[in-house]
């Protein structure tokens, strides 16, 4: 100016950014599962924070979804899954539906994640060929058949009234 005074240097950077965001989806929940009380929990990893992330923004077959993010860094996200009919749930993140910070729309999940929902509780049928029953002349065999696989069917499973038994497993 006409003072004499030196005007300071300006600077102006930004990043250009074309990179789209990535996700890849997570969960330790076991399949099939059976939560009845508790949803199905997915965790959704971005590779940079993304905006606009809705439940809108997930694909469910057979459920529905609540997503949270984990943190401040909206990188990393909660999606809880609850069934809403037995069978293959599955959940994935298609494309174009958030954004980073540059508006770089996402690219789409690379799983689908897959998990089989079964609420039904197995079936037992009871059948013995031991009839008339003579406790002095042999056991009584009964045999229990499920009409799917159980895990954990012990003697503390089966109630027995004026007896004793054993268990044997077969396929």
């Amino acid at each position: 100016d006409e003072a004499q005074n030196v005007s300071p240097t300006n600077y102006l950077s930004w990043t250009y950014d074309t990179v789209d965001p990535t996700v890849e989806l997570t969960t330790e929940t076991l399949d099939p599962f059976n939560l009845a009380a508790a949803p199905w929990v997915v965790t959704a990893t971005f590779s940079e924070p993304v905006t606009n992330f809705t439940d809108k923004s997930v694909e469910v077959v057979k459920g529905t979804v609540t997503v949270q993010p984990v943190g401040a860094d909206l990188k990393v996200w909660t999606l809880s899954i609850r069934p809403t009919e037995e069978g293959e749930v599955t959940v994935r993140i298609p494309e174009n539906k958030v954004a980073d910070w540059a508006g770089n729309l996402n690219m789409a999940s690379e799983e689908t994640l897959k998990r089989v929902y079964d609420n039904t509780p197995p079936e037992a049928t009871l059948t013995s060929a031991t009839t008339p029953f003579n406790a002095s002349a042999c056991p009584w065999v009964v045999t229990v058949e499920f009409d799917e696989a159980v895990t954990n069917f012990t003697k503390d499973s089966v109630l027995v009234e004026n007896g004793s038994w054993t268990v044997e497993k077969s396929d």
